[in-house]
């Protein structure tokens, strides 16, 4: 049976198939539950935080609705939204960090990435096609919806601490998250190690593969801090290419699936940064299937390269759209309540 490989599925965020050396039943029930997320509260909080992605996919139809935005917002207010994308972003970071020897730290953190990626690309809410509206119409609030500037957005990224517990949020819906300042050595190298866990897994040795891969991660996630606009951001594609293909250089018979893989990334950066791609879930979907045909270690390489990789830029720049939807719909809700 071929390692874990997460398939984006129009029927649903993800799914994911079991690792070569796990039968499904110590995974997952019948009909597919997670029976592994109450062994370790960090595998419950990164299952428990998977399904927000939707909640804050829908959060700007909410808000022009006039509906309730999401757990945080109702039990909470705004300032309940601030930092809200980054601790999910943790969550998956965290628990892939967990040395507690429990199985399922890499299912859920490949099920979180996997959901990650598809209400980014999923047709509706169109989270990116609406945020590219807002940023673009001549309306007072399009600045709240803007990325952020040069030199701000890592330091955001990174900024964001879990608190004790196994959810995001305490039963009074307090949020279990908090803000501290830039960890020694910059936020780049930060990010650039969690980047790593994330496209290699959690377990990798000290290589001179992963070192690669790491120092390249910081240069890559330091130019996107550093961009001074859009046209210097969309620039940075063939960037994330070759950190793709540092990823993906140990692993043989990849076949046409990596040049595939590879030029999705690109048009995911793209669709981040610049203008939504409405073609990118289906190819993105084909490709990652045809990657099944592959040897199972090659196969689980490229699967997980790319799904770090595409997570990366959405979660770990401060440039990505779950971030842009909380903060700016934060930003908005203060400004015209006073």
């Amino acid at each position: 049976m071929r390692a874990a490989a997460t398939v984006l599925r129009p029927a649903g965020p993800v799914a994911t198939r079991p690792a070569a050396t796990r039968p499904l039943g110590q995974l997952a029930d019948s009909v597919g539950e997670f029976t592994f997320a109450g062994s370790c509260g960090r595998i419950r909080r990164t299952v428990d935080s998977a399904p927000r992605y939707d909640a804050i996919a829908r959060l700007l139809t909410d808000h022009v609705r006039g509906e309730p935005l999401s757990q945080a917002l109702a039990a909470r207010g705004p300032a309940a939204l601030t930092g809200y994308a980054e601790a999910i972003a943790r969550a998956t970071d965290e628990v892939l960090l967990c040395g507690c020897g429990r199985v399922g730290h890499e299912q859920a953190a490949e099920a979180a990435m996997g959901a990650c990626l598809w209400h980014v690309l999923a047709p509706s809410p169109a989270i990116l096609v609406q945020l590219h509206a807002r940023a673009a119409d001549d309306s007072p609030t399009r600045t709240a919806y803007r990325h952020r500037p040069a030199h701000t957005r890592l330091r955001a990224a990174a900024a964001t601490v879990l608190r004790p517990g196994h959810l995001l949020h305490h039963p009074d819906g307090h949020p279990l998250w908090s803000t501290r300042p830039a960890p020694p050595g910059g936020p780049a190298e930060q990010l650039a190690r969690r980047a790593t866990r994330r496209t290699l897994g959690a377990r990798i040795p000290d290589t001179d593969h992963a070192r690669t891969v790491k120092a390249l991660a910081e240069s890559v996630l330091t130019d996107c801090d550093w961009a001074a606009d859009s046209r210097a951001l969309r620039s940075l594609g063939s960037r994330w290419r070759e950190l793709f293909d540092a990823a993906t250089a140990t692993a043989p018979d990849l076949g046409t699936s990596h040049d595939e893989l590879r030029d999705l990334l690109t048009r995911t950066w793209h669709a981040v940064t610049a203008e939504p791609d409405p073609t990118l879930l289906p190819d993105t979907d084909q490709a990652l299937r045809r990657t099944h045909r592959l040897p199972a270690a090659s196969g689980r390489t490229l699967h997980r390269a790319f799904l770090g990789l595409a997570t990366t830029m959405i979660e770990l720049t401060g440039l990505g759209p779950y971030t842009r939807a909380t903060e700016g719909t934060a930003a908005v809700h203060r400004a015209s309540h006073g």
